[in-house]
């Protein structure tokens, strides 16, 4: 009576851990697939970075030649991962440049999973961008010229420390404002109660990039022009010039295309720095660029993209006491910039820090975010984890 009871008993347990062990398999599989799909995914994440990356190193080597080898790779394994993933990408023109298509493929034992995007050239130009700290310390109405509806303006700072985003009272912010990734915007940004934001307030997904552009190639060593009248004319060209000192009533006109490398510019007061209709000025400069009360820097254009302030590494200042209305955008990643202009203000700004002062009217100009000559990055613009376009 006893063999049979155990017997029964014997076939239980053997059918119970046939049960444990079959259950044991089937969830190492379900790991072993799970982690497998996590590392194809990865690397094809990894291989989309590296697209990326390599199409904004070409394009940080100065202007982007259309007819370029875009980069690609096959079969590029992980290390040291263990599941041996791997991953291919390749980069493919669309139908309507400057766009680009990246298609990425992960592998990992047996699972495949390929993300792909749709890539063009973004402007760093968007209203304010610093690095660290904007104060508006007046009321300033800011707003976008000429209008354009689909363009948001913005102010963004990298920083995420208290009070890095100080708006006077009764400012009116026509777009967003964003702080550092991590950052509490309401710790961030400072405004009184009559300050209204229309946009969104939010900490930034990454931190904004802040590219130098390079000189311009084949710049020429020279020496000013001579006066004459009291006027020294710059015609179209490429140089590079020694400090400039304007003195009181000197006077430079731009008449053509100029771009140029200075060391360091000084304009004392009623010193007239001046590009005429015909003429755009790009402007370079290595050091401290002051413009003294009572001087002015005129654009006859009324267009931001016809003057631009590039400061290089080494320039730490930007001082700007424009007498009158100031049409022009600066980028000077390293420098602490101070407007101080008499008039409105029509242009962008790129810097370390920004302080504005008695300056009413700050109006972005929405065509120096089409020009892609200036400092751009490849962005995504749309991202899809299927084969083929969305829908």
């Amino acid at each position: 009576m006893v063999l049979p009871l155990v017997i029964g008993i014997a076939i239980i347990l053997a059918i119970l851990g046939f049960g444990l062990l079959k259950l044991g398999f089937s969830s190492q599989l379900v790991s072993i697939l799970t982690k497998a799909e996590i590392s194809a995914r990865s690397a094809a994440d990894a291989g989309l970075a590296e697209a990326m990356y390599k199409m904004n190193e070409k394009l940080a080597l100065g202007p982007w030649d259309p007819t370029a080898v875009l980069p690609g790779a096959a079969g590029v394994t992980l290390e040291p991962d263990s599941s041996r993933a791997r991953y291919s990408y390749s980069v493919n023109g669309v139908l309507w440049p400057p766009y680009y298509r990246i298609d990425s493929t992960g592998e990992s034992v047996r699972a495949v999973k390929t993300v792909s995007v749709i890539t063009s050239m973004h402007s760093y130009w968007a209203g304010i961008g610093v690095k660290m700290n904007v104060n508006i310390n007046s009321k300033t109405e800011f707003g976008t010229i000429p209008p354009q509806s689909d363009f948001v303006f913005s102010i963004r700072t990298n920083s995420t420390e208290p009070g890095s985003i100080n708006l006077a009272p009764n400012t009116h912010i026509p777009g967003e404002v964003v702080v550092g990734p991590g950052g509490d915007p309401e710790e961030v940004i400072i405004g009184k109660s009559t300050t209204t934001i229309d946009g969104a307030t939010y900490a930034a997904t990454e931190y904004m990039d802040f590219p130098f552009k390079p000189l311009p190639v084949g710049l020429v060593p020279s020496e000013l022009p001579a006066p004459v009248g009291g006027i020294t004319t710059i015609p179209a060209g490429l140089y590079e010039y020694p400090t400039i000192i304007m003195g009181a009533g000197d006077e430079i006109h731009i008449v053509g295309d100029v771009k140029f490398y200075t060391p360091e510019v000084r304009i004392h007061n009623s010193g007239v720095l001046r590009v005429l209709g015909t003429g755009s000025l790009e402007l370079f400069v290595g050091g401290p660029f002051i413009a003294d009360e009572g001087s002015l820097m005129i654009n006859d254009a009324l267009d931001a993209t016809k003057l631009k302030i590039f400061g290089t590494p080494d320039c730490r200042s930007v001082i700007i006491k424009n007498s009158g209305d100031f049409w022009g955008a600066i980028s000077a990643p390293n420098a602490d910039l101070m407007i101080h202009n008499s008039g409105s203000t029509y242009g962008g700004f790129i810097g370390n820090n920004l302080d504005m002062k008695n300056s009413g009217i700050f109006y972005f100009d929405v065509r120096l975010a089409s020009e892609y000559e200036d400092p751009v990055y490849f962005g995504i613009d749309r991202w899809w984890e299927i084969t083929g376009l969305p829908e």
